[in-house]
Formats: structure tokens, sequence, C-alpha cells
């Protein structure tokens, strides 16, 4: 039986969100009820299970054994894929996350340099 401690090892290997607590928030789960278990070391109940792997995009399975080899990049849009493997980007995006308008000015950025990509292929 896999204990409390793997689990929440596969579930860091896997987790696509920023930070624990984006995690449990898109998953919808009590963060300190999920913070409690980790530190316990216990595998939470089958409904937070099911909440915590379909916010992943992964089986239940895949966090009970690790086996799976999904990639939570496979799961992000284009423009946080390119985020998320861009160092420099990675500060970019936190710099901007201070203010909600150089977030949003950063989206539209993003946004239209995506719309001009798409036009020069198509």
């Amino acid at each position: 039986m896999l204990d409390g401690y793997e689990f929440w090892q596969n579930v860091d290997r896997v987790n696509p969100y920023r930070s624990a607590r984006a995690m449990a928030k898109e998953a919808g789960i009590d963060y300190k009820h999920m913070t409690q278990q980790r530190a316990d070391s216990t595998v939470p109940k089958g409904a937070d299970l099911l909440k915590i792997s379909r916010a992943m995009h992964v089986s239940i399975e895949s966090l009970l054994t690790g086996e799976d080899d999904v990639s939570p990049l496979d799961f992000l849009s284009e423009e946080a894929r390119f985020v998320e493997q861009s160092d420099s980007m990675k500060t970019l995006v936190r710099y901007c996350m201070k203010d909600s308008r150089l977030l949003s000015a950063f989206e539209l950025i993003l946004k239209a340099a995506r719309d001009e990509l798409k036009e020069r292929i198509g």
C-alpha cells in the first residue's frame, strides 16, 4: 500500500500550478486541511482524491502509483507552456503578478504576438 508521503511526492511531481495553494483552490479543496494531510503523510479520502486528480488532469491511479508519465505541460495553453519552459519568462510573470495592470498588459502582449504569428502562418 502506498503511504501518504509517496502520494504527496507524486502530487508535487505532476502539479501544473504555481503552488500547493493554487492547486488546492483549483481542486476546490480546503488548503489548511490539505496541508495537514501532507504533514501527517496521509492520502486524502475518495472525494478529495478525485478532485485533486481532476484538477491536475491525471488519473487517481497515477497519483497513487506514480507510474503514469503524463506531463502537466500537456494541459497548459501555448502561452503558459512558453512561460513555464523559460526561467526569464517566469521571472517576468512573477514581477507582473505584483500589479494587476502589468499582468493584464502582459496577457495582451502574449495574445497579440500569438495572433500575429497565426496571421503570418495562416
